[in-house]
This record gives C-alpha cells, sequence and structure tokens, in this order.
C-alpha cells in the first residue's frame, strides 16, 4: 500500500491528472482590462532589498492611475521603514504596524482598508516581468476565476542543489497548470498572487500558510484559481540546505495546523476540487510517515527469504547513502545521481519535522526570514 501511494503521489496523480485536464479542458477566457489593483508587499526588515522591490513595482507596465503600491510593514526594525517613506506619494503607501505580530495578522488589518477591485499579494524579495500585472490581470475577465497564482521562477546559479530544486518546482507549476485546465489549482504561489479583493475571507490570526488558505477559501466558495505560466517573477532560491529545511518544515507545520484548523481544507462535496487537494497535498505532506512504515515493514518481511523483499530493502539503503554521499560531496561535486535523492530526502526530513512542528504547536506565526 506504502509503494502504492508512493507512485501514486508522484507519478500516477499528475498523468491521471493530465489525461482528465485534457478532456475537461476548462480554458480560462482572458481579455485584456484594466480594474483597479492594490500591490500589496508585506515587509518585516527587508532594508537590503526593499528599494530594488520599490523600483521594480514603480515601473511595472500598468496604467498607474489604476495602479497603487502598499508597504505593510509588520514591526520592522532595521531601515524599511526609512526607505520605502522616501518614495512614498499617493501611489505608493506604508502602513506602519509598530508591533509585529506575523504576515497574516497584517493582512487581515490591511485588506479592509483597500478599495481596489483586485490586490496582488507579493514578496519583497520577488522581482516582477514588466508586464505581470496585465498578465495575472486579464485573467479576471473570465467570471469563474477568483485567484491567479503567478510563475515563480527560481534563480539557483549560488545554491548547492540548485538545478535539482528547480526540476522540482517546473514538476510543480506542471501539475498546477494542469490542475488549472481541469478545474482549480490547489493553492498558490505565495510569492505572488492575484485575488478579487470582495472574496478575501479573514482568517485566524495564527495562520502559518496564508497564502494556501486565502487562496483556498477562495476556491471553497465555489471559484476558481488559476496558475498562468505567462505571468512571471523571480526569487532567489535559499543558499543553503539547512535554510531550506526550516523552510519545507515550516510548510508543513502550516499544512498540520490548517488540517487541525480545517482552514483551506476543501469539502469532500467539492469532489474535484477534494481529488486534487488529497492527491496534490494531503498524501505528500503524509510522505515521510509512509517511507518509514515501508522501511520498517520491508525489515520485517525480510526473515520470510523472499528475494523481492531483499532486493527493495538493498534500493532503499542505496538511495539513502547516496542521499548521504551527496551531503559530503556537493561543495565540491554535483551528480545528479546523488542529488535527487539528498533533496528527496532533504524535504521528507523536513516535512516530518514539520508534521511534528505541526502536531505540538511548535512552529511559531511569525514568519522567519530566509535569504532567497
Amino acid at each position: 500500500m506504502g509503494i502504492f501511494l508512493l507512485f501514486y503521489v508522484y507519478w500516477g496523480y499528475p498523468i491521471i491528472l493530465h489525461f482528465l485536464a485534457k478532456r475537461t479542458n476548462r480554458l480560462v477566457q482572458k481579455k485584456e482590462n484594466f480594474p483597479s489593483v492594490t500591490l500589496l508587499i508585506c515587509a518585516y526588515n527587508e532594508e537590503q532589498i526593499i528599494e530594488e522591490k520599490i523600483k521594480n513595482s514603480i515601473n511595472l507596465d500598468y496604467p498607474p492611475d489604476k495602479l497603487r503600491i502598499v508597504i505593510a510593514s509588520d514591526g520592522s526594525t532595521d531601515r524599511t521603514n526609512d526607505i520605502v517613506e522616501k518614495y512614498s506619494n499617493e501611489s505608493l503607501v506604508l502602513m506602519d504596524y509598530p508591533e509585529r505580530r506575523g504576515k497574516i495578522d497584517v493582512i487581515n488589518r490591511t485588506i479592509p482598508k483597500l478599495k481596489s477591485e483586485l490586490v496582488i499579494f507579493t514578496d519583497a524579495n520577488t522581482i516582477c516581468e514588466k508586464d505581470v500585472i496585465r498578465k495575472l490581470v486579464r485573467n479576471f475577465n473570465d467570471k469563474s476565476v477568483g485567484a491567479v497564482s503567478a510563475d515563480v521562477v527560481l534563480r539557483n546559479d549560488q545554491t548547492t542543489y540548485g538545478k535539482t530544486e528547480l526540476l522540482y518546482y517546473q514538476y510543480e507549476r506542471w501539475i498546477q497548470k494542469n490542475e488549472s485546465d481541469f478545474n482549480s489549482a490547489v493553492g498558490t504561489d505565495g510569492g505572488l498572487y492575484a485575488i478579487r479583493t470582495k472574496l478575501f475571507v479573514p482568517t485566524p490570526p495564527n495562520i502559518i500558510l496564508d497564502d494556501f488558505v486565502i487562496s483556498m477559501n477562495i476556491a471553497k466558495n465555489g471559484h476558481r484559481v488559476i496558475f498562468d505560466e505567462e505571468a512571471v517573477a523571480y526569487e532567489k532560491s535559499t543558499l543553503s540546505y539547512r535554510e531550506e529545511y526550516l523552510r519545507k518544515s515550516r510548510v508543513v507545520a502550516g499544512a498540520i495546523q490548517c488540517i487541525m484548523l480545517k482552514e483551506g481544507i476543501p469539502s469532500i462535496k467539492l469532489r474535484r476540487l477534494f481529488f486534487c487537494f488529497v492527491s496534490h497535498k494531503y498524501i505528500r505532506w503524509m510522505i515521510p510517515i509512509i517511507l518509514i512504515v515501508i522501511f520498517f515493514t520491508n525489515i520485517r518481511l525480510l526473515s520470510s527469504g523472499d528475494i523481492l523483499y531483499s532486493v527493495t530493502f538493498l534500493i532503499q539503503i542505496t538511495f539513502y547513502l547516496l542521499a548521504v554521499l551527496d551531503l559530503f560531496i556537493m561543495r565540491k561535486m554535483r551528480f545528479v545521481v546523488t542529488a535527487i535523492p539528498f533533496y528527496f530526502c532533504l524535504v521528507n526530513c523536513a516535512a516530518l519535522y514539520g508534521i511534528y512542528k505541526g502536531l505540538f504547536n511548535k512552529q511559531p506565526v511569525k514568519w522567519q526570514k530566509f535569504d532567497r
């Protein structure tokens, strides 16, 4: 059963989804239009990147009278606010929240103050292509669309495992595109996504996965969440496997929190959305437990003397040894044969830690800054 679930979540589901998407083919009725837009940047101690983000934002190709940039500072203690104030005007506004409470609290307090038809959420370290707002906004011509996720491309030139991580994200984007064509993508990329302002549902102030919950609440209410691969932005990957480990563990801790609080989790009555959620997210979050069960079940079955169990055990041991080997050689050499096992193990070890943090409420809502 465990091996079947592994095969299903990584190969079976994407293949089945692709055929379902081809059969359904729910294309978005895109058309260029110019509704009012707020570009919302939640920032905490971003003095190293905020000026570049501001310049990138004010140079985006969208009618100036339709675009307002809001930088919501969550208790920043560095020069972030001073830098923003240098650029402040009617179109670029600083909303300073002196007490740091976490990103979702900032979002909950800021959204009711916005008057625009659409809100585009973006991180301070996400650098956008010039036409990205136009590309996101055109999807809202389709009345069924409630949220649109951009393609946030990782720049991996400095990371120790960059090519492997990039391949993983390309695989994820392919799944999101097929989910969009089938029905609705499960979640958005927190680095850059847009929603209809009126569809925003305030969430509990302790929510960790704000982008997942915000977008899934929109999907649960009958609106589509779309992935637009032509709306492109860029973000640097984490520079060390330790940072990636902590980031991934935070995501899974947030996922467990969502399940326990039933926040953003679709009802089984929403058959297509529920199918995609279980197949793409829920089982994926549980993979570390499945791997442990497979490993120890295999050990127990070795006593049967069946050659099959000896072969499967040897495959597992070899795979994990390759991952350990990559940990020691990655700074000098990079081999696909070791990099893929390493990244797989890194992600799933982080997920296991995340499950622990989520179950026992060990993950703080205030986000930890990573050098991305």
